[in-house]
């Protein structure tokens, strides 16, 4: 344990897969909507000695994701490939009921574990792989020897994870190792950076997470991995910098005008090698987004089975989509910093249920923030449409913003404008009194 002053709130076990939060005991209690998911990703989707755990939780409106995975091992093309597909595998298996998976719903997670992740230098012999690392291994080459690792190399090549950060690993490699302090490396695997942390923030509130530290525990000796920790600060979004500015502006409401929609190389989902796109839309938390159309324009649009999930209508055959009708809606002044609005590209299937094709997660607040004064704004926004960690492909549209007050603030402006107005006429009439006695 932690001692006395930490509390567990989450202790899960799948197989030999583990994962635990510990929290300081003032703030225990702060920590709500505790959700866990896990999926295994061994021999038919049972054995649980690969996989996946990821458990979420709430503290001060921010909601925060930890996934802790243990993914296939050993190295060559082959096993990465299938490294790459347990991601997608444990993402799927984790999603939420909206269809979106933990790094759509989360304003910031966090991803780690034996990810197995290999050194690889290209085709040579074994013999010849293993020393090349070793050589740099002694001279401190750091990040030389990063450079080939193939998580990096996938991440920048934009082929998983995408939006996830890692700090660089310019230390000893945590693999594979004798179980003893130190690192003397096992010649029979090449000497890598198997175990990781990475992370990922929503949009806007990147600015809110600072990386401390990156380090292996090189004293640890009862495994052939070496530990990685890391250190993080995080500014919740109720205690935001950025919070001074929500009182007055959450008083408003909004409307939102959606134009110009199209996407790009949509992903083929339909045997015919095409899609049937059309556009969601979606607030978390939800019932803030109103749809503003008329009736007829509603009724022309895809049926969504859940309440306040709004749709435009579907293109057949297209993967290159363009919507020339627009959508308009109001948002409740419910919202908060911790709102987002979560657009999704799916493929209409009349016969069968809709398929995600991807989606992006806009922050409320920045969406509508405006220089003092301003009631209007119109921004382009252009995206990739993200699922599962992987680009599936990109979304532009144009938004119009407009602030507006309610029948109730109104009739109180007016009756203020009419009481000063009151007032001014009799101080005019009792001038114009004294003037005529």
């Amino acid at each position: 344990t932690l001692g006395n002053d930490y509390s567990l709130i989450v202790r899960y076990q799948r197989g030999q897969m583990r994962l635990h939060i510990w929290v300081r005991n003032e703030i225990a209690d702060k920590f709500t909507n505790i959700d866990i998911k896990a999926e295994n990703t061994g021999v038919g989707h049972v054995l649980a000695n690969k996989g996946g755990i990821v458990a979420s939780l709430t503290y001060k409106k921010t909601r925060i994701s930890f996934l802790t995975a243990h993914l296939a091992a050993h190295e060559g093309e082959t096993y990465l490939q299938s490294r790459m597909s347990n991601l997608k595998e444990i993402f799927k298996g984790t999603k939420s009921k909206s269809g979106l998976d933990v790094t759509a719903c989360s304003h910031h997670m966090f991803l780690m574990g034996d990810l197995n992740f290999r050194t690889d230098f290209g085709k040579m012999e074994h013999e010849e792989h293993v020393q090349k690392a070793l050589d740099m291994v002694e001279k401190k080459e750091w990040e030389k020897l990063y450079s080939y690792d193939e998580l990096e190399r996938c991440m920048k090549e934009k082929k998983l994870l995408c939006g996830f950060e890692t700090l660089p690993c310019h230390f000893n490699p945590t693999f594979k190792v004798q179980r003893e302090s130190g690192y003397n490396y096992k010649t029979q695997r090449t000497p890598s950076y198997t175990d990781r942390i990475l992370w990922k923030c929503a949009d806007g509130l990147r600015d809110n997470l600072t990386p401390l530290a990156y380090e292996p525990c090189g004293e640890f000796m009862t495994s052939d991995h070496k530990p990685i920790r890391g250190a993080f600060s995080i500014v919740p979004n109720k205690v935001s910098s950025k919070q001074r500015m929500v009182p007055k502006i959450s008083r408003k409401f909004f409307n939102l005008t959606f134009k110009d929609m199209q996407c790009k190389n949509l992903t083929a989902l339909d045997i015919d090698g095409s899609s049937d796109p059309f556009l969601v839309f979606m607030t978390d938390p939800a019932k803030l987004l109103h749809d503003a159309r008329s009736p007829k324009k509603q009724k022309n649009c895809v049926k969504m089975r859940i309440p306040y999930v709004h749709s435009t209508k579907f293109i057949a055959k297209n993967l290159n989509p363009k919507w020339t009708d627009k959508m308009h809606f109001t948002l409740d002044r419910g919202w908060d910093l911790d709102t987002m609005l979560h657009v999704t590209a799916m493929d209409f299937d009349a016969a069968s249920q809709n398929d995600t094709i991807g989606s992006i997660a806009l922050n409320v607040h920045k969406l509508v923030s405006m220089d003092e004064g301003a009631t209007e704004k119109e921004i382009t926004i252009e995206q990739p449409l993200i699922k599962y960690g992987t680009e599936e492909g990109s979304i532009k549209m144009t938004v119009v913003v407009s602030s507006y007050a309610t029948k109730e603030q109104s009739f109180r402006k007016k009756q203020k404008q009419g009481l000063w107005g009151k007032i001014k006429s009799l101080s005019g009439s009792q001038h114009k009194t004294r003037e005529k006695y």
